[in-house]
């Protein structure tokens, strides 16, 4: 016998999504002893030969007559069969329909999606049964998030309740709320326009209080709080499996006080509105540890009555290469007409937006910012979490046109950090370490949804 022992440390009886990379660590075991193979090995004649004997004649793909959708009570067959790519009258492609089936019980309302084929009266059926869930439809989250650095510690507690299938159309009630050092209250309306939920409506209503940090050569020499309403209604289109896109009207109601320090920026209140286009296109394969896929967000906001407008731009790539993922983004925040005000302006600081630096401390106009991350997965966390546990290291950079604090520091800022990080049920953790070639640094731990 010829033992094969293919190195598949990392790699667990549920990582689905890296069989590829199980089956490539699986021919390179079999290529070390490539010699020992040869000499079981017979001549090509010999081989065709015995192979004819034993191959199955080609089976062709039957064709599906009709698509049934079976077995829902309350979500309705036309949200399973916009993800459905098979076609009446085609031969059945399992490869698509898998992946297709797997999409749709990414919507979250099944505790499975499975499907048959059916001959009956020389009639192919091909029947896909959802599951759905037998808890529900009224959902309650809880999520943490922990931020511990050497230049400012952070803390909030989240709630939320969702309720779904509030209609035959899919209409969906969300209600969050979160406390510590961000607190917020929102509530919002989620209604698709057709069976198919391809338009919808959104009203949306929240409250938000924190506390802006002023920082000078490093110093946090003043804390504004800041307590905001904000109303939108929104139009929508569900761009296929692609992502979505918005337009609507938002009113703003800001209110800055200075809490301590010293008063270096405008304190009082503004009221103003304007209308709004967003942009969100989402292709990778996870939330929060991507190893494949790419996503772009665009959001363009205008108001006459503060004479500004302001344009947030992001993209993302992932790609993995064995066990190494390296990842890509660049993001631009700017006012293309007139200013942005001083408490609506792009902020950096934190882990991984700059991370050598405090949260919050770098605040502008016209920002350019740039990540690049190379990750080693180096295993997998312990019993009882999940996700892989990567070792990496991430280059930043960041400009801003017009600096509202920190105002000495121009051009290019860098930040580079090392880091060991993971997915947990609460979330990704982190623990890291920032530096900066401007003088500044942080350690950080980090825990909880960004």
């Amino acid at each position: 016998d010829v033992y094969i022992k293919p190195d598949l440390d990392g790699i667990s009886a549920t990582d689905f999504e890296r069989h590829k990379e199980a089956a490539a660590r699986g021919r390179a075991a079999a290529d070390a002893v490539a010699g020992r193979l040869q000499r079981l090995s017979v001549g090509e004649q010999q081989y065709a030969q015995w192979w004819g004997r034993i191959a199955a004649p080609e089976m062709h793909a039957p064709s599906v007559d009709e698509i049934e959708i079976a077995g829902l009570k309350q979500v309705t067959p036309e949200t399973v069969k916009r993800h459905i790519r098979q076609q009446e009258g085609e031969p059945l492609d399992t490869d698509a329909l898998n992946q297709d089936l797997l999409r749709a019980f990414g919507d979250g309302y099944y505790q499975s999606v499975d499907y048959t084929l059916l001959s009956t009266r020389e009639r192919n059926i091909l029947r896909i049964t959802p599951l759905e869930k037998s808890w529900g439809p009224d959902y309650l989250r809880f999520g943490i998030n922990l931020q511990v650095a050497d230049q400012g510690t952070s803390f909030d507690l989240r709630a939320a309740y969702q309720k779904t299938w509030l209609n035959s159309l899919g209409a969906e009630l969300l209600v969050t709320g979160q406390i510590g050092s961000f607190n917020l209250a929102a509530v919002q309306f989620y209604q698709p326009l057709d069976a198919a939920q391809t338009l919808f409506v959104q009203p949306i209503v929240r409250y938000e209080r924190q506390f802006e940090p002023v920082f000078q050569n490093d110093q946090k020499l003043a804390e504004y709080e800041l307590n905001a309403t904000v109303a939108e209604l929104a139009g929508g289109w569900n761009i296929g499996l692609l992502g979505q896109a918005r337009i609507g009207w938002q009113q703003k109601r800001q209110r800055a006080t200075l809490s301590t320090g010293l008063p270096l920026l405008p304190e009082g209140t503004i009221n103003y509105g304007g209308g709004f286009l967003t942009l969100d296109l989402d292709q990778s394969n996870r939330l929060y540890f991507p190893s494949q896929g790419w996503s772009a967000k665009l959001r363009y906001f205008s108001s006459s009555d503060l004479n500004f407008s302001r344009i947030d731009a992001r993209a993302g790539v992932a790609y993995t290469l064995g066990r190494h993922v390296l990842t890509a983004a660049a993001a631009y925040t700017g006012s293309p007409r007139g200013q942005l005000p001083v408490f609506d302006a792009s902020s950096l600081g934190g882990f991984l937006r700059m991370s050598a630096f405090a949260p919050g401390q770098l605040l502008g106009d016209d920002v350019f910012y740039g990540q690049l991350k190379a990750e080693r997965i180096i295993g997998t966390l312990p019993i009882g979490l999940r996700g892989d546990m990567r070792l990496g290291i991430a280059l930043e950079a960041a400009r801003r046109g017009e600096p509202y604090s920190e105002t000495q520091r121009t051009g290019w800022l860098n930040s580079t950090t090392l880091y060991v990080g993971g997915e947990t049920p609460l979330g990704p953790v982190y623990v890291g370490y920032g530096y900066s070639t401007s003088g500044t640094w942080n350690l950080y731990l980090f825990l909880g949804t960004p």
